[in-house]
């Protein structure tokens, strides 16, 4: 593509898939029919549906605009935090698996087995974290399947309290069960299909916008459930001498961090905009909208305000509903819309930097420190200068005023 069109916005500019277009495309048709209608009457009654003072629709237009840009901010401002949080979600999440395979002593082979179940209960907490901002409850993955081995490290009378809630949950709210329990079954066994049913997806197979601004709070909190089992888990190595109290204390400081972002998470999940605020705002718009059209037929007269006053409601319908759209789009940034932050990327990169750490071994990662050999030694470098040539380079004369 031409750097030149790229710079002036093509082919972002006919892009459809990522915009508010279809969103607020029935609205503002809406808008232009009442824009055309008030056309035709205002044609048919010389002049009778006009407005001629233009003092209410510019005051209206102005506060309008602040209030769009007012809520504009506020959402863009939690898109932003939200990604920031998740940054330091994946830092922590990074440290907490590094210290762990690193520092843990491994005195036997089940020693090995735990610190690969305790970097696996790391991953199991960012990929719980997301379905929890998502309303959604357990450790599926992005295609929607179980994922039967990070399941599995749940504690068996855990499993059993997060099935409750779920079955209490479907009975609320009358959902199917969730297919992925087939799934489970077909590919574990009855009993760990059973365990996987504990994490049932709260909201079943709705629509992409279901997990807008939805966190429920009062169902099991699977991600703080998991940072209590790595806390506990850190706390026996450190009672059973297999790392000391300093890496202890790294571990454990990098296990409140991702806790700590949790609940920013939450937070940023669970804010809204005031109520009162939203709705003054929406009444206002429409208000504008619908009265724009009687400031707009005189302007053009009783036959150019036929065919202008239809399109230039038009225009300012899309410009101000889509603006509003667009708020109401990063207002919530945890979903699974396109504008949303990118969450299913992150616990892939979080994955197979997690498999690749597990798959290799604590020794070849100082392998660097020495030669393959010890018997070779790695020569020094040596840089020779040449004398004869350095004294012909000429230097330059000091300034005349140096030191005064």
């Amino acid at each position: 593509m031409s750097p030149f069109l790229a710079y002036y916005g093509y082919p972002d500019m006919l892009r459809v898939r990522g915009s508010v277009v279809v969103p607020v495309m029935f609205p503002v048709l809406v808008v232009t029919i009442w824009a055309v209608l008030v056309s035709i009457l205002n044609a048919a009654t010389d002049n009778w549906f006009s407005i001629k003072n233009t003092l209410f629709v510019t005051l209206t237009g102005f506060v309008l605009s602040l209030l769009l840009a007012f809520k504009n901010n506020t959402s863009y401002e939690k898109h932003n935090e939200g990604r920031k949080l998740f940054a330091t979600l994946l830092t922590a999440s990074r440290n907490a698996s590094r210290l762990i395979w690193v520092g843990v002593a491994e005195k036997t082979e089940a020693d090995v087995i735990e610190k690969r179940q305790a970097i696996r209960l790391i991953l199991a907490f960012f990929i719980a974290v997301k379905n929890h901002l998502r309303g959604q409850d357990g450790l599926q993955d992005e295609h929607g399947r179980m994922r039967v081995e990070l399941v599995e490290l749940i504690p068996e009378n855990k499993r059993a309290v997060i099935m409750a809630q779920a079955q209490r949950r479907r009975q609320s709210t009358s959902a199917p069960t969730s297919p992925v329990v087939a799934t489970v079954a077909e590919a574990a066994g009855t009993a760990a299909a059973t365990n996987a049913a504990t994490l049932h997806n709260r909201a079943g197979a709705g629509h992409k916008h279901h997990a807008k601004g939805y966190l429920s709070l009062n169902d099991a909190n699977v991600p703080a459930d998991i940072s209590h089992f790595l806390a506990a888990w850190i706390h026996s190595m450190f009672k059973a001498e297999k790392i000391d109290s300093s890496q202890f204390g790294s571990i454990n400081l990098a296990i409140n961090v991702m806790v700590e972002t949790l609940t920013s998470l939450e937070r940023v999940a669970t804010s809204r905009i005031p109520t009162a605020y939203v709705v003054h705002y929406k009444q206002l718009i429409w208000l504008y909208l619908l009265l724009l059209p009687f400031q707009l037929v005189p302007a053009f007269g009783p036959q150019g305000g036929l065919i202008w006053s239809p399109i230039m409601t038009f225009l300012v319908a899309f410009v101000f509903l889509g603006v509003d759209a667009i708020g109401n789009e990063i207002e919530q940034p945890f979903g699974t819309d396109a504008g949303d932050l990118p969450l299913d990327v992150y616990v892939k990169d979080l994955r197979n930097e997690l498999e690749e750490l597990l798959a290799s071994n604590v020794d070849d990662l100082a392998f660097w420190s020495r030669p393959a050999d010890p018997a070779v030694s790695i020569p020094e470098t040596v840089v020779e200068i040449d004398e004869a040539a350095a004294e012909q380079v000429p230097v330059p004369p000091l300034p005349a005023n140096l030191g005064k």
